[in-house]
């Protein structure tokens, strides 16, 4: 639906096969099937039935869970922009110039499992969230996901004070100097108002997409490898 909506209302004019599309729906296969779901199951099977909020009531659960949790997705996005290492992993999903949808899934899966690990382990672990409530919120996540890397244009007004919106999340991805470590993002956009790292000018669209520098590859296997080349 996403990639669809690009086509007919584009932010860029760009083929609906892109380069790079196979590599991305390859990401998508391993890190959210290969990965994530049988790590998700592992973790909970294997905890102990002693868990600090698994008797709270659930509209409790979903407040902790969702700024909580957003934070600490905030907290790690932020370090991978900060911390070398992590960044050389992260770069893999600035890559792409071309963006739509589908960009949501590049990742690299050690990084994919750098940024999953913690707040499952948080969540399923320590706290003992019911997985209803994880379940829900993987699903928004993974719908906005989708909307805020399509390359469709639509403004969100006000709302990018509250939420990551498709408006706000492009330029964290703009290959422009003033753009650059900002929108960390990933649910909210709380936390870049408050931590003033928020950039999301309404007189000017994103020039560009990419990372200065870095010619981008269409290939999963080049980008498991991007880590050890720069």
């Amino acid at each position: 639906m996403f990639l669809a909506a690009g086509h007919f209302r584009p932010l860029f004019q760009q083929p609906l096969l892109r380069a790079g599309l196979r590599a991305d729906l390859t990401h998508a296969i391993v890190n959210g099937v290969l990965l994530d779901l049988p790590m998700a199951l592992i973790l909970r099977a294997a905890t102990p039935g002693a868990f600090l909020l698994a008797d709270a009531p659930l509209w409790q659960q979903i407040v902790v869970f969702l700024f909580v949790g957003d934070l600490l997705k905030w907290s790690i996005h932020m370090l991978h922009h900060r911390v070398p290492f992590l960044w050389r992993l992260h770069q893999v999903h600035h890559s792409t110039r071309q963006m739509d949808a589908l960009s949501h899934a590049r990742s690299h899966p050690l990084e994919f499992l750098l940024n999953r690990v913690p707040f499952l382990v948080l969540f399923v672990v320590v706290l003992g969230i019911d997985p209803r409530v994880i379940a829900w919120y993987s699903a928004m996540d993974l719908v906005q996901g989708l909307w805020v890397h399509s390359n469709t244009r639509l403004r969100t007004g006000p709302l990018k004070f509250v939420i990551a919106t498709q408006e706000f999340h492009r330029w964290h991805h703009a290959n422009d100097p003033a753009a650059i470590d900002r929108n960390f993002g990933g649910f909210l956009s709380i936390w870049d108002w408050l931590f003033g790292t928020a950039y999301c000018p309404s007189n000017r669209d994103v020039p560009a997409f990419g990372v200065p520098g870095l010619d981008p590859s269409p290939s999963y296997r080049d980008h498991l490898m991007m880590p050890l080349r720069r």
